[in-house]
């Protein structure tokens, strides 16, 4: 299962940065008088700290006021849960992420990912896993794209195989409306979307589906969302291979002008 917050890998970098050969997880284990493992899981991001233990764990290590704040301020991160309560368990580390995000990039050969769904063909993916609050699940997807108007609106892309443009999620009805839901987040300027042709060839993201959200400070993930479980990497290693898959996908793609035009088609096609 995913985390069910990504604050916490970031609590648990900063545990390590701060005791540094000071001494072991296990010392610290000790020291705190915590059960054995706790400092292991709480550096592995699978536990979060009080704001007591982040006092006395300060304490212990002599952090100065301002590393003790950044200490704090991290574990109250980690203890938060921003994700919707409709939003799936296993999606709730991903869409807290994503709302931090300063760049988007999101593979899929043959479904729209969700910060590029539209109303209709949103309720037909939703619906088919579990019919059950398709109207409430519906709407909180629909709320995660509010961070694509903010002010500061992450950077995008979309690289959708051919055949998420032929795919009647939704029936023929839902798929038209996905579409001119795209383009008209391509004109608005709010994403840069590209096509996998059926004739671009192999590459190595075919048959994948992954997203890769980076924030500000640069720290990156890349999710995995499986049918009824993710994989949520953050190591800096799975991250750049990742990136380097998609870029060279993207070069392969119709991008800009070119990929308007295919949905333009498509969607004329399907009036």
């Amino acid at each position: 299962m995913a985390q069910q917050n990504p604050h916490r890998v970031d609590l648990g970098n900063a545990l390590v940065r701060y005791l540094g050969d000071r001494m072991s997880l296990k010392q610290l284990d000790h020291a705190m008088g915590w059960t054995s493992g706790k400092a292991s899981r709480v550096a592995d991001g699978k536990r979060t700290l009080s704001e007591r233990d982040v006092r006395e764990l300060a304490e212990l290590l002599s952090l100065n006021a301002s590393d003790a704040d950044e200490l704090q301020g991290l574990a109250a991160l980690a203890r938060k849960r921003k994700a919707h309560q409709f939003i799936a368990d296993y999606a709730a580390s991903y869409v807290s992420f994503e709302q931090d995000a300063v760049e988007i990039d999101a593979y899929s050969d043959l479904l729209v990912p969700g910060i590029g769904q539209g109303g209709v063909y949103a309720a037909a993916v939703l619906s088919a896993a579990n019919p059950v609050d398709v109207a409430e699940r519906t709407a909180a997807r629909l709320d995660r794209q509010k961070i694509l108007t903010r002010e500061d609106p992450p950077v995008v892309r979309l690289l959708l195989g051919e055949g998420a443009l032929h795919k009647h999620v939704g029936g023929q009805v839902g798929l038209r409306q996905q579409l001119e839901h795209l383009l008209s987040q391509i004109e608005l300027g709010r994403m840069q979307v590209g096509v996998d042709r059926f004739t671009s060839g192999a590459h190595q993201a075919l048959g994948s589906r992954f997203n890769i959200v980076r924030r500000a400070n640069g720290d990156a993930r890349v999710y995995i969302e499986g049918a009824l479980t993710s994989t949520y990497l953050h190591e800096q290693e799975d991250v750049d291979a990742h990136q380097v898959i998609f870029d060279r996908a993207w070069e392969l793609a119709s991008r800009g002008e070119r990929s308007a035009t295919i949905l333009r088609k498509r969607i004329q096609l399907l009036a």
